[in-house]
């Protein structure tokens, strides 16, 4: 549910109307009621981060349709299944057979779901290149074939200490966890939008070049305490049940 909007204001305004949402007791038409009233008064309920398909549903509004999807997925017992998934190949698997989910969307969710006790695995064998990875690792491998995204990914996150140690880096590592395939595929990413500004010579597969977003101070005090993944482990990137500062 937080996930289709990915605002945090969305969600707050959705469980002080409604409630928390569960499966159980999900309501699409009391949802919609609160949506609408938000979208009326101008408020923004979508994230812009990146584009959310609109799912087929027969809604009038994209949101309607997307509180349709959530109701179909529980109908259907696929978010049971993906509770018993246990790997982040299969997440990604039961959500690519999601209507209006395409590789980098079912990818998107698989990562977050992951992050949760409901897999025993980890981050490191598995990876899908979302349009802007792919990008930015052909301005960083300039004769990179296409198709073997995944695999340069993989050996990204695999010799990254090599690198560090030869470039002379002392890399921070958020929590002491080393970087996984998602980290560098989120990095490959931003090197594309970034090098969309300088160097703008150097273009990518899909010939982009703006930057969409720009960041937008919201006036939100930093979150406390702040909270990571259990299952990260300091200092080696792999899986521990350890809550983390």
């Amino acid at each position: 549910m937080f996930k289709v909007f990915n605002r945090i204001d969305t969600w707050e305004s959705l469980v002080a109307a409604v409630g928390e949402p569960t499966t159980a007791r999900f309501d699409p038409a009391q949802y919609e009621a609160v949506l609408s009233d938000l979208r009326k008064s101008g408020r923004r309920i979508y994230s812009p981060a990146y584009i959310v398909p609109n799912p087929p549903f027969d809604a009038v509004a994209k949101h309607g349709n997307h509180l349709r999807l959530i109701a179909w997925l529980i109908e259907r017992g696929v978010v049971d299944n993906l509770a018993r998934a246990g790997s982040l190949r299969r997440l990604f698997e039961i959500l690519q057979a999601v209507p209006s989910f395409g590789p980098f969307l079912a990818f998107q969710y698989a990562v977050d779901i992951n992050y949760s006790a409901a897999t025993v695995d980890g981050e490191s064998g598995f990876v899908v290149a979302g349009p802007g990875a792919k990008d930015g690792l052909r301005k960083c491998f300039a004769s990179l074939p296409a198709g073997s995204e995944h695999d340069a990914i993989l050996w990204v996150a695999e010799t990254q200490h090599d690198h560090f140690g030869r470039l002379g880096i002392e890399f921070p590592f958020l929590a002491g966890r080393a970087l996984q395939p998602i980290d560098c595929q989120n990095l490959f990413c931003e090197v594309d939008k970034y090098a969309r500004i300088s160097p703008p010579h150097i273009t990518g597969r899909s010939g982009r070049t703006r930057i969409k977003q720009v960041f937008e101070p919201t006036g939100r005090e930093p979150l406390a305490p702040l909270f990571v993944p259990p299952k990260w482990t300091p200092g080696s990137g792999t899986d521990r049940e350890e809550a983390l500062f």
